[in-house]
């Protein structure tokens, strides 16, 4: 039971780290990136400035990804989906807002999509916070423990591995 009370801090701390370092290369790279992917001309200027402004919520994207994986994984499947839902609501309304009344035009596109992933990571930290997981937990708490984090790991890299095999290698 003392493991389960790390997990979460665990999880803190690999968001955070994975979410910086992923977040610089891709702030540096994202020219490259974004033509190995096919952008050029126009489309790759609108596409970069999109993606530049998206790494800024980067830690709330993974963050939410990781709360909404442990809330499923107790699971409280359909508590996922809502909170999933809410998030996108969110972005699809501040997308709206930004775009549509405010002229933001691509980066409000991406600043709405930060805003939705960030209310996503809320709801899940609320979750936490208000001890509704069913392990002990504290929200706030960040741990390094190599044993859990080499865990965490291992079962991320699974679905990671399929993604790049199905999706990505195949389109070259």
């Amino acid at each position: 039971m003392k493991q389960f009370k790390k997990i979460l801090g665990n999880v803190n701390t690999l968001t955070l780290i994975i979410s910086l370092v992923f977040a610089l290369i891709a702030f540096i790279f994202a020219n490259p990136l974004l033509e190995m992917m096919g952008g050029s001309g126009e489309a790759l200027s609108m596409g970069v400035s999109y993606f530049r402004v998206t790494l800024f919520g980067s830690i709330f994207v993974i963050y939410g990804l990781g709360s909404n994986m442990i809330i499923r994984g107790e699971g409280k499947m359909k508590l996922a989906a809502v909170i999933m839902g809410v998030g996108l609501l969110f972005n699809i309304v501040s997308n709206y807002i930004l775009i549509a009344l405010l002229g933001f035009g691509v980066e409000g596109a991406a600043w709405g999509t930060n805003i939705g992933m960030l209310v996503y990571a809320i709801l899940g930290f609320v979750y936490f916070a208000k001890g509704k997981v069913s392990f002990k937990s504290n929200p706030f708490a960040f741990n390094f423990d190599r044993d859990i984090l080499k865990t965490i790991i291992r079962y991320s890299t699974i679905p990671f591995n399929y993604f790049l095999r199905n999706d990505v290698l195949p389109s070259y």
